[in-house]
């Protein structure tokens, strides 16, 4: 699947926002522990550090900190 076939959820405080593509999630500004889920690939969340394409976005201050 192409990254860009890919939408995201994103959860901030227990509201659920989206489905965006990457680059509104990359607007929408998310941190190193926002949930994130895909939900064409997983019902599950995790943190937007652990998924490669969004931690890539994320500030070295953000990922180090």
């Amino acid at each position: 699947m192409e990254t860009q076939d890919i939408h995201y959820i994103i959860s901030i405080d227990g509201e659920q926002y989206g489905p965006y593509d990457l680059e509104q999630v990359r607007q929408f500004g998310v941190f190193k522990d926002t949930l994130i889920q895909r939900p064409e690939i997983s019902e599950e969340w995790f943190a937007a550090e652990d998924c490669p394409e969004i931690a890539a976005f994320l500030s070295v201050e953000e990922i180090d900190s």
